[in-house]
Formats: C-alpha cells, structure tokens, sequence
C-alpha cells in the first residue's frame, strides 16, 4: 500500500504499472518529491490518486466504501481522463506492437492480420462505448450534482429528459461490456508465432494490464458513480 508522503519514483518502482495511473494526471513518475506536493501544485486530490492505484491491483475485489467519500464531479474527471489516455495512448502503443509483430514474423501474416482485425474492432468499439458514455452518462451526472449541491434547479424538466437517456445508455452498458470483453478475450487466447516471442509477450503483457486497467475502471463506473447517482436522484426525488 502506498501513501501520499510516498513519491511517484517511489510508487513506480513498487509497481511499474502505476506509471498508467500517474500518466493519465500528467504526474512524472520520476518525480521525488511526494505525490501529496506534486498533486497540490497540479491542483488535484492526492487522496483519490493513491486510493486509485491501491485499487489498481485489487480492481476485482474493490473496497467501493474507499471511493465514498469523493463527489461525482472528481469521479467524472477520472473516467474521462482515462478514456483519454486509453485512446491516445494505451491502445495506440498496443496497436503499434501488433504492427512491428506483422513486420518481424513474415510468415505468419495471415493470422497476424486476423489478430489486428480483431484489436481493431475491439478499439472501434470500446472508443464508441467511450464517446456514449461522454455523451449521455457525464452530462447528467455533473448537472444533477450541481442541481443537489448549488440548487441549480433552473431546468429540472432537462434533467429528467438526460435522465432517461443516461438510464437507457446504462442498461445497455453491461452488454456492450460483455461483448467488448468476449473480443478481449479473444485477443488474449490468441496463438503467438513459434519464433522470437519477445513482441509477442509484450502486447500480451500490454492486453493483462490494460484489462485490469478497464477492470478498475467499470468498478468505479458501475458500483461508485452509479450508486451516487441513485443516491442524488432519490434525494431531489426524480422520476
């Protein structure tokens, strides 16, 4: 467990892949100073940073009564940071991992080019599910927090019709999570050619860590920010 007198240099020579978490608030891991300093000169929470990277290695058995305490518009901020660094980093490295495999393992092309069809979809559609959730989830959450909080009641009428929408786009959520899923898995199951596999295990090792990264991520989604929202509708009593 990390704390936040400790600093990214330290964090990232616990874990390596505490780089991902620190990336995404533009924190250099190779700072000495402690994440506490480094995150009040940012203007940022240093407490939900830690709390984020303690989870990051337990994202299956999430203590969600550790993210209580943060307001939605912090939530928010996180899962639309993390989309994207996803987009503009974490998938194009992996991407580009697969492009130098089809390039070192000219014989085995025709499966690799299956392999990139397929990482391919699997982008397309989790950056679609990305842009839904930007679209019809935030919007709602950040004005019905500040309807709650700063009594902006202003367009209650706008609200229930966001309602409706953002209910909508998380039914559909689980499925669509499911299926974004089964092509990971896919990815994951897939047979590396029988040569230098050194490439290989690091997209291999890019797709575990980049599943426990979305892991994290549907926790905080579904069982954090959904069950604030239940909890701020129920108290303006919107149906």
């Amino acid at each position: 467990m990390v704390n936040i007198k400790n600093s990214p240099n330290e964090i990232v020579k616990i874990n390596k892949q505490n780089e991902h978490i620190l990336c995404r608030y533009n924190i250099p891991f190779e700072s000495k100073k402690s994440i506490e300093t480094t995150s009040y000169l940012k203007d940022l929470n240093p407490e939900f940073i830690i709390d984020v990277i303690n989870a990051f290695e337990n994202s299956e058995k999430l203590d969600f009564k550790t993210f209580n305490k943060y307001r939605v518009p912090l939530i928010i901020d996180y899962l639309f940071k993390s989309h994207h660094y996803y987009k503009t980093k974490r998938l194009p490295e992996i991407e580009q991992n697969i492009y130098n495999l089809i390039t070192k393992f000219e014989d085995s092309k025709p499966l690799l080019y299956l392999f990139h069809f397929f990482f391919k979809d699997y982008q397309n559609e989790l950056c679609k599910h990305f842009k839904e959730e930007e679209e019809k989830l935030f919007p709602y959450a950040n004005n019905l927090y500040n309807a709650v909080y700063f009594k902006n009641m202003a367009d209650l009428k706008e609200l229930k019709k966001q309602r409706i929408i953002a209910i909508e786009f998380m039914k559909s959520h689980r499925t669509k999570e499911k299926d974004l899923k089964i092509l990971q898995n896919a990815l994951l199951k897939y047979s590396a050619p029988t040569k230098n596999l050194s490439i290989y295990h690091i997209i291999l090792n890019q797709l575990k860590s980049f599943q426990q990264d979305l892991n994290l991520h549907a926790s905080i989604e579904e069982n954090v920010l959904e069950t604030k929202l239940i909890s701020l509708e129920s108290y303006l009593n919107l149906k």
